[in-house]
């Protein structure tokens, strides 16, 4: 895939169905089972801040990278503003050789001076 823009792939049908309120990493929380073709007809779990919406936690039973077996992303901290945005987008692309050719404007925060 070097020289190659990234792409999305369509897995298929994601389908979320709302499962209960709940704390979850210490705020209240909406769970919701995810299902559908997309996972493989597997299921998954999606937890959501109850005041603000905002993704907490999710756990995907398919890869989305080669290597892996599963997904899981979990919040860990919070950042506003572009500038974080561009910090993070950064960090999380660094080391890919795709990088620089596809996207020349992100500099790793670990890199940055100033």
């Amino acid at each position: 895939m070097l020289g190659k823009s990234p792409t999305f792939t369509n897995r298929g049908e994601l389908t979320l169905t709302f499962a209960g309120e709940l704390p979850h990493m210490g705020r209240h929380s909406l769970l919701y089972l995810a299902g559908g073709s997309a996972l493989d007809e597997g299921q998954g779990r999606l937890w959501f801040d109850a005041a603000d919406g905002r993704l907490l936690e999710a756990r995907l039973p398919v890869p989305n990278h080669a290597e892996y077996d599963d997904f899981v992303f979990t919040l860990v901290r919070e950042e506003h503003g572009e500038a974080a945005w561009l910090s993070f987008l950064a960090d999380h692309w660094s080391g890919c050789p795709m990088t620089s050719s596809a996207m020349p404007h992100l500099k790793s925060s670990k890199t940055r001076q100033g």
